[in-house]
């Protein structure tokens, strides 16, 4: 496994989760502030819808594209055949989608465009987006992750600028999905021209069996994992209304920060974990993994402590004051289960290049109806706090157990020391910024000049006290 490659390739990764993560927090003031939170909040339950039910028609079969190509016989067997199986379920998915919606009751105020609704043009979404993945998912299957990441790249691009122009043109989400669903359109249909005709081969219903015992644990971990997401907001909608998710939703794309970054590893990491499992090189895993703990120790707790003085400030600028009032402290909440998650992310790899996706499916089953229970008892009592709190107590259940079953492969000891070190500095970096005090009222240059002076304390602090030394330096250095 090499950690330099490792890295380097996760860098046009990190740009397309930025692109993403910014697509997120700009469309926020545009429905808004345009809008309303209502809005929001019905814009937030439609991908919701989206998600669980192109993450459930995908059958994890973009997963099994990355494992099991390297070992396939003829070059192009294995995504012929996902592809006549995504083909199908893409049709089934697509189909019951719109004839769930009608069952039951779900409406939107959002106007037709092109004579379509908006629960057809999300199930022709869905469509797209299961078929798709497994499209843009062939360089990475084939261990060439930069072009997978710039196609990637290149998509989100395309729907971030489309859906933006589109969103504050027209002040319709229908037009808004259309504008995503046409840039997935243009992408996947050149993919397809460029990798599919010498690759296409008849598709060998003797190998579905395998690749279905791979993905099928998978496939309940990846419904568990997208109700996880998203039952929240269905269960603040039936006790509350739009608003209410929309706030929540609001304080969720702002706290989801470090399951964002971290997931910049996902590309690289699926395919080099599994070819350092079959090559036996698990000692550089071992040692990537030790590495990233201390480095994420280092960054997540000052941001988390930085994160709860700017959570209102944030909110106000990008939403409105209801949602600023209401919402900010939903967002240091979430943004400590989300640490979690952000580490989990990158060491549930270990266990699907083990083929151990059982326990990974049992640990997100397990968070799942963890968070589900507690939503069903916290949001009728403390209303959308109870979301917040039900979904950090899942994040911790999800990463422990995995954490715990992880280690029967890879041992990665948590490095108290550091960690202790890097509260104290977050402490006094805190400490500080109350100190000086900015005006108030200013909320952008709030915003601006907080990350860049605590910062600047936080790292001077840690480094003073050891947290961070020359050596740690060095390393990183000779990685890049």
């Amino acid at each position: 496994m090499e950690i330099r490659k490792v890295l380097t390739d996760s860098g046009v990764s990190l740009f397309r989760k930025f692109v993403l993560f910014a697509r997120g927090i700009l469309v926020v003031p545009i429905i808004t502030k345009l809008l309303g939170v209502d809005i929001y909040g019905i814009w937030t339950l439609i991908f919701s819808f989206i998600a669980i039910f192109g993450g459930v028609g995908g059958l994890h079969l973009h997963g099994t594209l990355v494992r099991y190509t390297p070992s396939e016989d003829r070059k192009g067997q294995t995504v012929s055949d996902l592809l006549l199986i995504a083909l199908f379920t893409a049709a089934i998915a697509g189909f019951a989608f719109p004839l769930l919606i009608e069952y039951i009751g779900f409406s939107t105020p959002a106007k037709s465009m092109l004579g379509l609704s908006v629960p057809v043009i999300a199930a022709m979404i869905i469509v797209a987006k299961i078929i798709g993945g497994i499209l843009k998912n062939i360089p990475r299957a084939e261990n060439r992750v930069k072009k997978f990441e710039i196609i990637s790249l290149a998509e989100k691009t395309l729907e971030t600028v489309a859906l933006l122009t589109i969103l504050t043109v027209t002040q319709n989400i229908a037009a808004g999905l259309l504008a995503i669903l046409g840039s997935m359109l243009v992408v996947y249909t050149a993919i397809f021209f460029l990798y599919i005709p010498d690759r296409l081969r008849k598709p060998e219903p003797d190998n579905f069996k395998r690749y279905l015992t791979y993905s099928t644990p998978m496939i309940f971990n990846d419904f568990s994992n997208q109700m996880l997401s998203h039952t929240d907001k269905f269960v603040i909608l039936y006790f509350f209304s739009p608003v209410q998710v929309g706030i929540y939703s609001v304080a969720y794309g702002v706290s989801v920060l470090f399951p964002t970054l971290t997931s910049m590893f996902n590309s690289t990491l699926y395919p080099s974990v599994t070819s350092a499992w079959e090559n036996d090189e698990m000692t550089d895993v071992r040692r990537f993994y030790r590495n990233f703990l201390e480095g994420y120790v280092l960054l997540v707790i000052p941001v988390l402590f930085g994160i709860t003085l700017l959570a209102s400030p944030i909110l106000r600028v990008l939403a409105t004051e209801q949602v600023a009032t209401e919402g900010w402290i939903l967002v240091p909440i979430l943004t400590f289960g989300f640490i979690f998650r952000g580490y989990e992310n990158v060491i549930t790899y270990v266990l699907n290049a083990a083929e151990a996706t059982e326990k990974v499916a049992i640990g997100t089953s397990l968070a799942f109806l963890t968070n589900l229970v507690l939503n069903l008892a916290l949001i009728p009592a403390i209303g959308i706090k109870g979301a917040a709190i039900a979904m950090m107590i899942s994040m911790v259940v999800r990463m422990s157990y995995i954490y715990y079953h992880v280690r029967t492969y890879v041992s990665v000891p948590i490095p108290k020391g550091r960690l202790a070190k890097s509260v104290f500095s977050s402490v006094v970096m805190v400490a500080l910024l109350l100190y000086i005090g900015f005006n108030p009222v200013q909320e952008i240059v709030k915003i601006v000049l907080y990350p860049i002076v605590g910062a600047m304390t936080y790292f001077a602090v840690v480094f003073t006290i050891g947290g961070l030394t020359t050596k740690d330096i060095r390393r990183m250095k000779s990685m890049l």
